[in-house]
């Protein structure tokens, strides 16, 4: 907090939106497919038309498999999922600090114990949240995350004023992202193959990254 004494708001605010896009880009990075071998076998002979076809029907075009996964059921719906989160977890990233300043008489100590708060709650819930997505299975972990996370926001609104409220928020956001995070990718190696796996995370990287970018603003519009 006392590091950043010293830049102002709009400062942090462009510094948040170039993280945010900066993510969208390393996601597009991986949007290609991961090269598929091919089957060992006599090699043909030179001149052969079968060759070209074949070499050319190795592997998808990029926008072909980027279209596939959007419009397939299955990962269309996990990617809009995800988008869908990552919007509303970031709507209140705007107004989140001034609501807690205002109700909660938080300070830029706060503030920073509250971000400390949330981080650590992710490195833990991290060892034991992949013990209940087994038990419970990926779809249990997504659901729960969801609308968890939409629960733990309501105890803010109904009960202001209690200082340590925004603590156990910070937590629970914690452990509630895990749980989407890791059903998110449990859900996902089952639904894709393998080959489009990484073009798939990548998809969901500059997906998650656009929407971590314009949702800031829109909340603090709201």
């Amino acid at each position: 907090a006392r590091c950043f004494d010293d830049v102002g708001f709009h400062t942090l605010c462009r510094g948040l939106v170039g993280i945010n896009l900066l993510e969208m880009v390393i996601g597009m990075l991986f949007w290609k497919d991961a090269p598929v071998k091919e089957p060992t076998g006599p090699i043909p002979p030179a001149g052969d038309s079968n060759e070209s076809l074949a070499a050319g029907q190795v592997s998808p075009s990029l926008m072909k498999s980027l279209r596939s996964m959007l419009t397939d059921p299955s990962t269309g719906l996990l990617l809009m999922a995800s988008f869908m989160y990552t919007v509303g977890c970031n709507l209140s990233d705007g107004p989140e600090i001034v609501f807690f300043n205002e109700h909660f008489d938080f300070g830029k100590d706060e503030v920073s114990y509250f971000f400390m708060v949330t981080n650590v709650s992710g490195l833990c819930c991290s060892a034991f949240v992949p013990v209940l997505i087994d038990k419970f299975g990926a779809r249990a972990g997504c659901i729960a995350g969801c609308l968890g996370y939409s629960a733990v926001v309501l105890l803010l609104v109904f009960w202001p004023g209690v200082h340590w409220m925004p603590y156990v928020f910070g937590y629970t956001t914690g452990l509630l992202g895990c749980l989407f995070g890791m059903g998110f990718m449990h859900l996902a190696r089952q639904n894709c193959d393998t080959s489009k796996l990484g073009a798939l995370l990548g998809l969901q990287s500059s997906l998650n990254g656009a929407a971590g970018t314009a949702a800031p603003p829109l909340g603090g519009a709201l």
